[in-house]
């Protein structure tokens, strides 16, 4: 797959080949126009930016909350940078290295600080340090997991975020010119805090998303909403 890139001149455009002039297809997976089969979310969902519920409604029995791990792009040694990448860390390693509890409920900015009477330990990790997207393996665990609360793991809905500027939605390129022009756009499943392109394909899907470098994904699963990658 291809994405559109600045060619480095006044912010144009040019087409990477492989995706055609409609870079929110995906193979494998139906672009859906009749919202009515996800219409009953819109209802639950909290208009106020920044809860929890604004994404997942609070209608279920149990809710499971996912610690993505944190990856510096350098390490500090001494007074020293090493701008190599480093491990992947987990956040029950930071709160243990650094003198607290790992709980379901804790806050990155809680446990990257040293408890008292402890180091920090790494010196140098921070909020930003949260990645925003998983490792394959723990999507494929994810999926697995869900794939078993439904019958109908062929038959999912995924929520897209309009809002990437490399689907360009509404645009494609010029064939051969450094310029982009307007196409038919699909239609938008319009939520609280975000809109969505809606697709329906098996849960396998999931691995064109993230192929992709599609971060703000939505599965909708039988019709209910079970796994939130990506928020």
């Amino acid at each position: 797959m291809g994405y559109l890139t600045s060619d480095g001149r006044r912010g144009q455009v040019t087409e990477i080949s492989g995706r055609g002039d409609k870079f929110w297809e995906f193979p494998g997976c139906e672009l859906v126009d009749d919202f009515s089969v996800a219409s009953w979310l819109v209802a639950l969902l909290s208009h106020r930016g920044g809860e929890v519920r604004a994404w997942v409604p609070e209608v279920f029995d149990a809710y499971a909350r996912v610690f993505y791990p944190l990856v510096r792009s350098s390490l500090r040694v001494g007074d020293q940078v090493d701008d190599q990448d480093s491990s992947m860390l987990r956040w029950s390693q930071v709160a243990k290295r650094n003198g607290w509890r790992p709980h379901p409920e804790m806050t990155i900015q809680a446990i990257a600080r040293a408890a008292p009477g402890q180091v920090m330990d790494p010196p140098d990790v921070t909020a930003n340090d949260v990645t925003l997207t998983l490792p394959v393996a723990q999507f494929d665990a994810l999926a697995s997991i869900l794939a078993r609360h439904t019958q109908t793991p062929d038959r999912t809905l995924f929520g897209l975020w309009a809002g990437y500027g490399n689907l360009m939605v509404g645009y494609a390129p010029v064939p051969g010119r450094q310029k982009v022009h307007q196409v038919p756009s699909p239609r938008l499943f319009d939520l609280p805090t975000r809109s969505y392109l809606l697709y329906r394909g098996p849960l396998s899907s999931w691995s064109v998303f993230r192929n992709a470098s599609r971060r703000g994904t939505r599965s909708l699963v039988a019709g209910r909403p079970s796994m939130v990658p990506g928020h």
